[in-house]
């Protein structure tokens, strides 16, 4: 039979009590098979580590906590006030919640990410989302935003440009959407048909890939009142050919001598890469 020894301290003067609680069901303490303690409601510090049954252990690995286990590891806070299972990584600036697995929902298709009032600041992503889809046909890939710099050229010349003359641009997926104020302070060499370089990116290589841009202010121009100018951009290109129509002659390409030395135009179109 095991003996029972309750030893007191002797350069202590606490005393230890040891209450019954108040039920009629018995209660029993078990004591660890090897040197161990046991944790008061006060605290105090475990030595060693806690083996959960034989699926997993809570351990110590230097200033880390690590919880093993050797299949699904659940926090269920479901019944309680507000069902809410916080993750802190402390209170500094620098402090992260980190994950080394995948992260997804219990089941598909029942679960956001944050809400209308508790949203997540930045999204950093090195792939794709998939949006309504799976495929890569539902995969938005890319977005940017930037800057170019239209240039006046009939592709062997170019023009000066005016330091006004500038170009902005946004790209989503394989969509283009591109704007610049074209201004000219001197045609130089330039002649003939005339086009507008420095794209930020090529149309697409393919059929059905013909783009067109459109103008909406024009000046200091040498053409009739009744013609308008857009702009071609053809498949695999990366300039827009600039267009001029008229109820008689028709559509032609825009002649370096319509556009004068300070010829300027607003122009802005899409295309896809």
């Amino acid at each position: 039979m095991s003996k029972v020894k309750i030893q007191g301290n002797a350069s202590g003067t606490g005393v230890l009590t040891v209450t019954a609680p108040n039920t009629s069901t018995d209660r029993t303490i078990t004591l660890p098979d090897a040197t161990g303690e046991l944790l008061s409601t006060a605290g105090g510090t475990m030595t060693g580590d806690l083996t959960i049954g034989t699926v997993g252990s809570v351990t110590s690995s230097g200033a880390d906590l690590k919880i093993t286990g050797t299949d699904d590891i659940f926090f269920n806070v479901a019944g309680a006030s507000n069902n809410i299972l916080q993750l802190y990584g402390g209170s500094s600036a620098n402090d992260q919640s980190k994950f080394d697995s995948h992260v997804h929902p219990l089941t598909d298709n029942s679960k956001d990410l944050g809400n209308a009032t508790e949203r997540w600041k930045d999204l950093y992503l090195s792939g794709g989302l998939k949006v309504g889809g799976t495929d890569a046909a539902h995969t938005l890939d890319d977005y940017e935003e930037g800057t170019w710099t239209p240039m006046v050229t009939d592709l062997t010349n170019n023009a000066t440009m005016h330091s006004l003359s500038a170009g902005v641009y946004t790209k989503i997926g394989r969509v283009v959407h591109f704007s610049a104020n074209v201004r000219t302070n001197g045609l130089g060499s330039v002649s003939g048909n005339l086009y507008i370089s420095g794209l930020p990116f090529s149309n697409a290589n393919t059929n059905g890939n013909h783009s067109s841009a459109a103008t909406s202010n024009a000046e200091n121009m040498s053409i009739t009142a009744d013609t308008s100018i857009h702009g071609y951009i053809g498949k695999n290109g990366s300039t827009v050919r600039l267009d001029s129509f008229d109820t008689t002659g028709g559509v032609s390409v825009l002649q370096a001598s319509e556009f004068t030395a300070y010829g300027q135009i607003v122009i802005g179109g899409t295309y896809f890469t």
